[in-house]
Formats: structure tokens, C-alpha cells, sequence
């Protein structure tokens, strides 16, 4: 406002709207007291954040607690589990699905379905590994995480195939619904997934 040649004029309506504001985050609060979700009984885009010039194109669905940075686009149909994280200007072809608690980092360019868990990243997307630290803060166990990282052996680090490391998995890692997840979204897989 210092640097405008009617510095009070802005003031008195920055002023105004910021009552204006402050009002309706009061309404809404009041509104989420008694409601799990802003409008209907199911998450909505007016229950997610998105950062600045992010861009979701139709039919997309997108879970709870995600983080779209600055630029982040989705084409049409895309699916994103609870709790992912796009990066800055990472981009989703359509029909493509990114699992639960994928971190797909800045610039990222996702053309088959990104494997919940785990950190993708790079021009031409590529796994590089379980993510860690983001699931450590999640609250996932040592023994979720070691399991899962075992997976991603077999999955990525093997010279198995798809099917012969999913047999593997599915015989040597039992009883680890992370892991499980984590299977059922590669057989569901409809357009491979990044490696």
C-alpha cells in the first residue's frame, strides 16, 4: 500500500474485506462444528486446499489431506489418494491414478499410475523409493515401513517381472495391510505404473 499514490483509499477496503473474511471463516467453522464436510456426506473440492494456479480438469477424484503445490495439474479422470503430495508443477495425464501417501516431486511427469507409499519423481517419472520420512510422520510403524520397503525390492530393485514379483510378495510379506494396498493397486492397475 506504500508504494500506491492513494494509500488510504486501499486501506479502508483492505480493512473492509478482511472483516469480510474474518466473518466468513467464522461461518464456516460454525458450519464444520456440527458437519464432517463442507456440502453433502462426502469430501469435496471446498474441503481441500489447493496452492496458487493448481489446475484439477474434470471427473477427477482426489482423497482427504492432499497437498497440491503451486502449479500442480491433474488432467481429466484423475484419481489421488488420501494424503499424496504434488510438488510444484508436477503433472498427471489423464486417467491416471496416484496412490495413498505418494509424494511425486517438483516437475514431475506422471504418464502411468504412481505407486502409493512411494516418492516419484523426475521429467520422465521414476520411483525412487519408499517414502519414508512422510509415512514415519504419518504414524506407519518401523516394521509398515521395512515391510514395505521389502516390496518395493521385489516391485523395482529385482529382475522379476510384474507377476513373479507380486507372487513373491504376496508369499513372503503376510499380514501387512500397507503391503496389501500396496498390491492391490498394481492388479488394478490399468496403465502400468512408473518404476
Amino acid at each position: 500500500l506504500a508504494y500506491s499514490e492513494r494509500p488510504e483509499e486501499f486501506t479502508d477496503r483492505l480493512g473492509e474485506r478482511r472483516a469480510a473474511g474474518y466473518r466468513a471463516l467464522a461461518a464456516m467453522e460454525r458450519h464444520l462444528q456440527g458437519k464432517e464436510f463442507h456440502v453433502g456426506g462426502s469430501l469435496s473440492l471446498a474441503d481441500i486446499a489447493l496452492y496458487a494456479y493448481t489446475h484439477v480438469a474434470h471427473d477427477c477424484r482426489i482423497g482427504s489431506e492432499t497437498v497440491f503445490a503451486n502449479c500442480a495439474s491433474l488432467a481429466g479422470h484423475v484419481e489421488v489418494g488420501d494424503r499424496a503430495i504434488l510438488s510444484a508443477f508436477a503433472a498427471v495425464h489423464q486417467g491416471v491414478r496416484v496412490g495413498r501417501f505418494a509424494f511425486v516431486g517438483a516437475f514431475a511427469q506422471c504418464r502411468q499410475d504412481v505407486l502409493p507409499f512411494c516418492k516419484t519423481d523426475g521429467i520422465d517419472a521414476r520411483t525412487y523409493g519408499i517414502n519414508t520420512i512422510g509415512l514415519k510422520r504419518q504414524g506407519f510403524t518401523d516394521e509398515a515401513i521395512d515391510a514395505l520397503q521389502k516390496a518395493y525390492r521385489f516391485l523395482v530393485k529385482s529382475k522379476l517381472n510384474t507377476t513373479q514379483a507380486l507372487e513373491r510378495i504376496e508369499s513372503e510379506i503376510v499380514g501387512v495391510p500397507a503391503v496389501d494396498e500396496l498390491v492391490g493397486f498394481i492388479r488394478e492397475s490399468k496403465r502400468g505404473f512408473h518404476r
